[in-house]
């Protein structure tokens, strides 16, 4: 059992255990005694994925779960791949919502060095294999195509690249329009 499926099956069991104490007319239940599960650094997780975050999540508020008000994005669902076998990682990612964003439809990156590439993945599913990918010099601005509409993943994935193509970071995860509106994402890597 991975990091992840025990830090759901302790919040499951705190959740039962809140249940059986309403259900019994709040007649105290002896505690389920686990202890908290804490992700060690090594460990590789996907933030967002099945709702999972813990101390070391670099998503914004506005980043953690879709949210349309008065026909307008203002908060969507990414997920990140932290690899912590890679160099670098994603400090903070942060949307621009659509009242923000002024029309436009771009991600802007910052890392710490300036030889690292940017690549825009095509194709994402919930995995790291992607269609393909265009490579970017750093601090350009990336334009972000590619509508869905939410629930679903979005299209896109952010990271570092050297020169091969090889992903040198955590990556950044289920971008795009979302139902079509344009929005812009920050996203921000550093050094291990």
């Amino acid at each position: 059992m991975n990091t992840q499926n025990i830090a759901r099956a302790h919040a499951l069991m705190v959740e039962a255990n809140s249940i059986l104490e309403r259900e019994l007319n709040a007649v105290p239940v002896p505690p389920i005694i686990t202890p908290p599960v804490i992700a060690p650094p090594s460990a590789a997780v996907i933030y967002g994925r099945d709702n999972y975050t813990d101390d070391a999540d670099p998503r914004s508020a506005n980043t953690r779960q879709h949210l349309v008000s008065d026909g307008k994005v203002l908060a969507v669902h990414l997920q990140v791949h932290a690899l912590p076998d890679r160099p670098y990682k994603a400090t903070a990612v942060r949307l621009i919502d659509e009242n923000s964003a002024g029309g436009n439809h771009v991600a802007r990156v910052a890392q710490v060095g300036s030889a690292e590439m940017v690549g825009l993945f095509l194709g994402y599913g919930g995995g790291l294999t992607f269609d393909s990918y265009i490579r970017h010099t750093p601090r350009q601005e990336i334009v972000i195509d590619g509508a869905f509409d939410p629930p679903n993943l979005g299209p896109l994935a952010i990271a570092l690249i050297d020169s091969s193509g090889r992903i040198i970071s955590d990556v950044v995860a289920s971008m795009g329009l979302p139902g079509r509106h344009h929005v812009c994402y920050e996203i921000v890597f550093g050094r291990r």
